[in-house]
Parts: structure tokens; sequence; C-alpha cells
């Protein structure tokens, strides 16, 4: 999370990956930091003093725009995988109606 908002939400061991590629490095783990805990320098770069500079804005605003393109991208990429089989007229016949 970063200022509230939900920047990442998949597996911890995907995570370095998903900020390396969508960040461009800004969130990489793996520069000049060996043996680092990628989750102490995703807190270190998601955290944010207040009161907030228009940099944090741009970065906040970045990171959320690029987690729901993501989203938005996994969902259509999960939706096509499933079909729902055209309704039986016969069978539809003895189906109850019901509305709340």
């Amino acid at each position: 999370m970063a200022d509230g908002y939900i920047v990442y939400q998949g597996l911890a061991n995907q995570s370095s990956k998903y900020f390396t590629a969508h960040m461009h490095s800004a969130l990489d783990t793996n520069k000049g930091r060996r043996f680092a805990n990628p989750a102490d320098i995703f807190m270190k770069k998601l955290s944010l003093s207040y009161p907030k500079t228009e940099e944090d804005e741009r970065t906040v605003n970045k990171l959320v725009s690029l987690y729901k393109d993501y989203q938005a991208q996994a969902v259509k990429s999960e939706a096509r995988e499933f079909t729902v089989p055209p309704l039986d007229a016969e069978k539809s016949r003895n189906m109850a109606c019901f509305s709340i």
C-alpha cells in the first residue's frame, strides 16, 4: 500500500519482478543490495512523509494507475478462460424465475 492505496497484490516472490518491470528500477530490490530484504526496500520506497510533496503525489498516482491497468489486464485474461454454455430453451422452461 502507498498512501492508503493498493499498489500490489500477489505472490511475495513475484513482487520484485512486478515493481522492477513497472517502476523502471525505481523499486529494484537487486540494485546494489545483494542481501537486502525486498519488503524492507518496498516499505522504505512506498512510505510517504507528510505533508506530501508533488513528487509524492505523482509517484502514488503512477503506482495506483499501473496497478489498476495490471489488474484490468489480469481480469480480462482470466475472463477469456471462461465460457458460459448457451441456455437450453427446453430446460429453461422448467426453471423458476424470481427477483429480489
